[in-house]
């Protein structure tokens, strides 16, 4: 409503021209007098403005969209003025733009102030702006097929519900399955083991997904260590497969399938280990994921490196036999069977040894016993000793009836044993002298030259039978 004003009223009086007439034949006075101009009167001042009130006072935009402000002037009684000209600003053009008519322009998120001044005064309003709100996200590429080790790169887009393009809009990433597949902040996808993982795409609450599928990186080639290599029988090697891709690249965690050509002369485990099982070769095979490899294994026996003989000393009666045994050990000693061994004796006349190592007392005496395989030997002492026997008479009485026993005396060195004389002690034992001629088969009443006669005693070890 337009305010009442007061209005004052000024009467302007004008002079009254009277004219006069002649009477009488006189004559008459036409000449008019020109009236004065009256003076106008000036107007009233308009009234000042005393503040400015701008609608809306607090908008909110989102990018891109627009909003009319409107500036209303009003005097110190708050009555509105109008016919005034409005003056529009804005704090951040970076933000929102205001035209001259105050239609204001979001720009890019953030707030800032909007000004209206009207002569001199002025007022204001708040603007925010928003970014546009996601409506939808997309993922691209939307699936994806990596070997382990590698990687590929995926883009996220956000639209809004026009479906235009949104930029600048964080996004954040995540694998379903880390063990399978990872994802960095960039979207940058790695295969880590075999299989399949959603990868999740996630702006302002919207979200889209990739499928990932990782496989292992193809094996084209294998080889297999030690190359040719030589085991001995009972012995073990471990075997070595590698596999290699295309580039060369070593390849992990791959399962290897073993196999040998000739198990009965060297077997594998499923773990790569040969077994040398008899002399021979053997071609032994890796496989991988289809991919093989061979090389040859020869098996040979393992060389002597000792040779032990038991017992360590041999004492043995003449026309007795004492048993040697000969132990073969390589050089990680591991004892060795079916070996050929030579025995030989240093003085045949002492002592003779057979093939199977029996030891047998020829004469008194010593000897050294040789055992050899493979050029390796091993001796021990023999000591031969004789075992003389004999019959003991015996009567209750001197004149019969009479009995004998069968003595035997060792470890005498007399050949033969002539005209003993039992000799009964006070302790119970019983005494044997006698000659000895160490002459065999010889006639000690001959008087031969060369026979050497001794005198030799034997005491008993037992009841009379034994005597040492």
């Amino acid at each position: 409503m337009m305010p009442i004003r007061s209005v004052r009223w000024h009467v302007l009086l004008l002079p009254l021209l009277v004219l006069a007439s002649a009477c009488g034949g006189g004559g008459t006075d036409t000449t008019p007098n020109t009236p004065t101009t009256p003076t106008t009167p000036t107007p009233p001042a308009p009234a000042a403005v005393a503040t400015v009130d701008v609608t809306p006072a607090s908008p909110s935009l989102t990018v891109g969209a627009t909003q009319q402000l409107t500036a209303t002037p009003k005097d110190g009684n708050g009555n509105t003025l109008s016919g005034r000209t409005t003056s529009w600003s804005i704090a951040s053009a970076a933000i929102a733009t205001v035209s001259t008519t105050g239609l204001v322009t979001a720009v890019a998120p953030g707030t800032t102030t909007a000004t209206a001044t009207i002569d001199g005064k002025s007022g204001t309003a708040t603007i925010t702006v928003t970014p546009v709100p996601v409506a939808t996200v997309a993922v691209a590429p939307s699936s994806a097929s990596i070997y382990v080790g590698s990687t590929t790169t995926l883009s996220a887009s956000a639209r809004d519900a026009s479906g235009a393009t949104l930029t600048g809009r964080a996004v954040t990433w995540s694998s379903s399955a880390t063990s399978i597949a990872t994802v960095s902040t960039t979207g940058v996808v790695t295969g880590v083991a075999a299989g399949t993982a959603t990868i999740t795409a996630t702006v302002e609450g919207k979200t889209a997904t990739a499928t990932i599928t990782v496989a292992l990186v193809p094996v084209a080639s294998v080889t297999v260590s030690p190359t040719s290599p030589g085991v001995f029988i009972g012995a073990t090697l471990q075997m070595t497969a590698s596999a290699r891709d295309s580039a060369g690249n070593a390849l992990t965690g791959r399962a290897v399938a073993w196999q040998s050509s000739a198990a009965t002369i060297a077997s594998i485990s499923a773990a790569g280990v040969v077994t040398g099982v008899a002399a021979g070769s053997a071609t032994i095979t890796a496989t991988v994921e289809g991919k093989t490899a061979s090389t040859t294994v020869t098996v040979t026996q393992a060389p002597v490196a000792t040779i032990t003989l038991s017992p360590s000393a041999v004492s043995v009666w003449v026309d007795s036999t004492s048993q040697l045994t000969a132990t073969l050990k390589d050089a990680n000693g591991t004892t060795l069977t079916n070996r050929t061994v030579t025995w030989s004796s240093s003085n045949t006349t002492v002592a003779q040894v057979n093939s199977d190592g029996k030891v047998g007392g020829i004469t008194p005496g010593t000897a050294t016993i040789t055992a050899t395989a493979e050029g390796k030997s091993a001796t021990v002492a023999v000591t031969v000793s004789t075992v003389l026997s004999f019959r003991m008479y015996y009567s209750t009485s001197l004149n019969g009836p009479w009995e004998y026993k069968t003595v035997i005396v060792r470890g005498g060195d007399a050949l033969e044993l002539v005209d003993p004389s039992p000799v009964l002690m006070p302790d119970g034992k019983i005494l044997i002298y006698y000659l000895m001629n160490n002459v065999r088969g010889t006639d000690p009443a001959t008087g031969q030259p060369y026979n050497t006669w001794k005198m030799g005693v034997a005491e008993s070890t037992d009841d009379g039978e034994s005597f040492t």
